[in-house]
């Protein structure tokens, strides 16, 4: 078994349907893996390596599966930094796989060698280079796993030429098996690292927004990427909370419904934006709060109570101190 068959295989057992990229010569083992899965994983063929970042960040959004990439190196991972950058931005798991000029070689500025993990590491939650064919188990359940813990995101993984064609070594054969059972048992669309809050704090967020005259939740796009989408519904039903979303959230709540007021900010309507200025108090869930959803800051008002709910504990006081911060998937005690 060669790595690029445990690439691929550990592809189809995940459930990755699709594949995007552009093709090169570092990546044609790579390649002929796909192409073993008959057709269970497509490689699908761009023009040009951005727009497959930007495919893979649709997919994502789409299954909730992380979307994967493969690129040449060079030039061809030159062109992945913007839709990389966007998608550490958007939060959307990604995993990166660059190919790379045969491994013996690097270091020696060969044609097409850059510096890739260095370009790539303020921009992926996590970047590394295969430089063993028995690490690749090691890399792809770090990948995967990095992508989807916590705050999802882009994460890159760099496989030279020569690695990519190797034998995965006898004595790790076995291993690699168990790799590929273990990504076909796996629920892709449940992150793997899932904070709650506690039981306390659940409490003392229901009194805040119990005595407030004018709550309102706020939905961003990390409830839609938690799949809390039928816990808000469930929530919004039971105590009649209204409801603005994100623009990155739209469908986590039906905007039919009577208690929806739209998309807040800078590109949303005059309704949630109005409601957003008035409430005295805020259930914001896996939101950022930027200046896009706020209008530079402008329609949260200074004495608003703020319950945040995050995954990232950065998001919850980059930009307004919340009365009670939570670091806590949404999706999990909110109904």
């Amino acid at each position: 078994m060669r790595v690029a068959d445990v690439v691929a295989g550990v592809l189809e057992a995940a459930g990755i349907e699709h594949v995007f990229g552009l093709t090169g010569s570092v990546i044609l083992d790579l390649m002929d893996g796909l192409y073993a899965t008959e057709g269970r994983v497509r490689f699908v063929s761009v023009r040009h390596e951005q727009v497959a970042g930007h495919m893979a960040e649709t997919y994502a959004r789409l299954t909730h599966r992380p979307g994967v990439c493969l690129v040449h190196c060079g030039p061809g991972a030159a062109n992945m930094v913007s839709a990389i950058a966007a998608a550490w931005r958007d939060c959307a798991p990604i995993v990166l796989i660059t190919g790379n000029e045969e491994s013996y070689r690097l270091g020696r500025e060969v044609w097409h060698e850059w510096d890739l993990l260095n370009v790539f590491r303020p921009i992926t939650k996590w970047t590394w280079q295969v430089n063993k064919p028995a690490d690749i188990g090691y890399a792809l359940r770090n990948a995967f796993a990095r992508a989807l813990s916590g705050r999802p995101g882009p994460v890159h993984l760099d496989i030279p030429k020569d690695i990519a064609a190797a034998q995965v070594p006898p004595e790790h054969q076995a291993e690699m098996a168990a790799l590929i059972r273990f990504f076909k048992g796996r629920a892709w669309t449940t992150p793997f690292y899932r904070p709650e809050a506690d039981a306390a704090s659940v409490d003392q967020a229901a009194e805040i927004l119990g005595t407030a005259r004018r709550p309102l939740i706020v939905a961003g796009g990390g409830a839609l990427w938690s799949g809390a989408a039928p816990q808000l519904r469930a929530l919004v039903d039971r105590v009649k909370l209204p409801v603005i979303t994100t623009d990155t959230a739209r469908g986590v709540i039906d905007e039919s419904n009577p208690l929806s007021l739209g998309v807040v900010g800078r590109f949303g309507n005059r309704f949630a934006n109005r409601a957003l200025h008035a409430a005295d108090a805020l259930l914001v869930l896996g939101c950022k709060l930027s200046d896009r959803a706020t209008i530079d800051w402008s329609l949260v008002a200074p004495g608003a109570k703020i319950i945040h709910v995050d995954l990232d504990t950065d998001a919850i006081t980059r930009y307004f101190g919340p009365t009670l911060g939570l670091q806590a998937d949404a999706a999990i005690k909110m109904a």
